[in-house]
């Protein structure tokens, strides 16, 4: 239940810290790289969705990007109406991009599964021809579904050829957040391939903190800004990963 990236393993042992990059133009973006590569994080996520139309598409940017973080792989992602926020790429735009970022040098690419899911196993298939793992991703912001549910879609995910299995929900109560957690070991167990879950929003920010136990391989923590609801400052995030795994 692991994926070698970069010559590190993602799925064993101490989660990884992601954050995100969030600014609109390419001088923002560079430098929020750039100030990463200094922070206490394992990998960074370009957020594309959120950054102003870029004359060539994400592959006139990503190698600069890449270059900035120097040592730290990067997830580049783009967040769709169909997840309930970010931009609004026609579905064959969005496929382009997303296939853009693989050959560009993207150690992996979010492909959302709300999508559909024969969508979602091409872009697989064309970013793995490209050397690139795949983050197959599912976000409700309204709610959080049954246990049953959340590990149904996780090991959807899987089947439908993700190399990595994300699922972000909205608790309303604590106890959605213990569903989000319980649901989480028990995908776990029958999945081989590392997942990451969360909870969103403040109420869920334990999920953030601990859900490394529970076995969620990465977690996400704002530097230049959130991209998520509930995600907390990447300096405070990493010392709260020592207090449970150890530095």
């Amino acid at each position: 239940m692991s994926v070698g990236i970069r010559g590190r393993i993602l799925g064993q042992g101490r989660p990884w810290l992601c954050a995100p990059l969030v600014g609109q133009e390419r001088r923002l973006i560079l430098q929020e790289a750039a100030t990463l590569a200094g922070l206490p994080v394992d990998i960074g996520e370009w957020r594309y969705d959120l950054a102003a139309p870029l004359e060539g598409g994400p592959g006139s940017l990503l190698p600069a990007i890449l270059e900035a973080l120097g040592d730290r792989p990067l997830i580049f992602t783009y967040r769709t109406p169909a997840e309930k926020q970010g931009g609004g790429l026609a579905p064959l735009d969005y496929a382009a991009a997303i296939l853009a970022a693989a050959q560009a040098g993207a150690d992996l690419v979010d492909i959302e599964w709300n999508r559909g899911q024969k969508l979602a196993a091409q872009l697989g298939r064309g970013a793995r021809e490209a050397g690139c793992k795949t983050v197959f991703s599912c976000h409700d912001f309204l709610g959080t579904p049954s246990v049953a549910l959340m590990v149904q879609t996780l090991l959807r995910m899987e089947d439908g050829g993700g190399d990595v299995v994300k699922l972000a929900v909205t608790p309303q109560t604590p106890e959605d957040v213990l569903a989000l957690l319980t649901a989480t070991q028990e995908a776990g167990q029958r999945l081989s391939v590392p997942l990451i879950t969360m909870s969103m929003g403040r109420l869920g920010m334990a999920s953030r903190l601990c859900g490394g136990l529970f076995g969620s391989c990465l977690t996400f923590g704002a530097a230049a800004g959130e991209s998520a609801p509930g995600q907390p400052p990447v300096e405070e995030l990493a010392r709260t990963l020592d207090l449970l795994y150890g530095p």
